[in-house]
């Protein structure tokens, strides 16, 4: 296989490039031990499995992770362009995989950054599933609304609030479930002060 591009891609836990052969593009993730690799292959293999909209996986070799290159822009790249054409397709997304149920939980993104998601302009595709697991869906919903509340975006503080809402709109049209706003506020509140800590965590002790 003959390489015409390479480029690395933004992500703070892996290693991640956009590969070009000829006219086919493919993502390689490095991941940091051979059992991460597998862990999210078996993750969106489940996915997958159960219709939900994620890259197909291309190939898994100890610690790298190839699949499918999905042409798009991320939701983090659209918000900062003040771009909401994607708030239908993410409410949607959401309640697909929280279709899937274990018992009395439910099946949860688990890392909810803006840029795990893909928008095609026809629909969402999630991308990032090392973390996913079960619990709360209010806890996936917290987290998302807060990204949205935190982003670097050209929208005023109440344009991201009526983003939110059409979001959970959209969610409950597909989920056929009514939610609770004050519990996705709490769950906002939460997803504040995780994000507080990793802030600290990643800020030199000399600034």
């Amino acid at each position: 296989m003959m390489i015409h591009g390479f480029k690395r891609l933004e992500s703070k836990r892996n290693h991640v490039y956009l590969i070009q052969s000829g006219t086919e593009s493919f993502i390689v993730k490095v991941h940091k031990t051979s059992e991460k690799s597998y862990l999210e292959s078996e993750n969106v293999k489940l996915l997958r499995d159960k219709g939900v909209r994620v890259p197909r996986i291309l190939g898994v070799s100890k610690n790298i992770l190839i699949e499918e290159f999905i042409e798009g822009k991320t939701i983090g790249d659209l918000i900062s362009r003040a771009d909401t054409t994607w708030t239908e397709s993410l409410g949607k997304w959401f309640s697909e995989i929280h279709s899937i149920k274990k018992q009395s939980k439910t099946l949860l993104k688990g890392d909810c950054n803006l840029k795990n998601f893909i928008f095609t302009e026809k629909e969402i595709f999630g991308v990032d599933f090392e973390y996913i697991h079960y619990g709360n869906p209010y806890d996936d919903l917290g987290k998302l609304c807060f990204f949205i509340m935190d982003s670097n975006s050209q929208m005023s503080m109440n344009d991201k609030k009526h983003l939110i809402k059409r979001f959970l709109s959209a969610y409950e049209d597909h989920s056929k479930t009514v939610v609770n706003p004050k519990i996705v506020a709490e769950y906002m509140e939460i997803e504040k002060k995780r994000a507080l800590i990793r802030r600290e965590r990643h800020t030199p002790k000399w600034l």
